[in-house]
């Protein structure tokens, strides 16, 4: 996922590749996707729809039109269950117009965190996407850094640097999220 680039004849940088995040993050969509559908959800797919694209969310399920957004950021942090919240799609003018991340441009109604793992046995947690999440995140995200992404390179161009803050899961009561595990062939 990450790559060094020379900036200069010098410098040289970390920064993430456009391409591999993409890669990430459609793993955890068609992971939760295939989830979806194994209970009998009717599913469409709009993450890879251009026109859909600002409106910040990878699936609809039909059955009641719920917008459901994918995001492939739970992770384990020194023994604790963390989640990533992005707040600037990209936060440093050198990179183009500044930008709010998804959590300020979403529609979506269900955030659905979803932990990549090699492993056959999958888990993600689930939020309702609503002004009570978004209310609570903010009384709670000053006790955590706000964290600057390495560049993002698409073609051995830089696009952006997001900035996000971890989060332990435990930070948000159980009545506030769903967890599931599923087992993945």
């Amino acid at each position: 996922m990450e790559e060094i680039v020379t900036i200069t004849n010098t410098t040289k940088i970390k920064t993430d590749n456009f391409e591999t995040k993409m890669i990430l993050g459609n793993a955890g969509e068609r992971s939760i996707g295939k989830f979806l559908e194994f209970m009998n959800f009717q599913i469409q797919d709009v993450s890879k729809d251009k026109s859909k694209r600002h409106l910040g969310y990878d699936f609809v399920v039909m059955n009641s039109g719920i917008k459901v957004e994918i995001k492939s950021s739970l992770a384990v942090t020194n023994k604790m269950l963390t989640i990533c919240i992005e707040e600037d799609a990209n936060c440093d003018e050198r990179y183009g117009k500044l930008r709010p991340g998804w959590l300020y441009t979403s529609t979506a109604e269900t955030i659905c965190f979803a932990k990549r793992s090699k492993e056959k046995n999958k888990m993600a947690v689930i939020f309702k996407f609503d002004d009570n999440f978004k209310n609570y995140y903010k009384n709670i995200s000053k006790k955590y850094p706000l964290r600057k992404n390495y560049p993002t390179m698409l073609k051995g161009n830089p696009l952006c640097i997001g900035s996000y803050r971890k989060i332990p899961l435990k930070e948000f009561p159980p009545s506030m999220y769903a967890t599931i595990g599923y087992y993945e062939e």
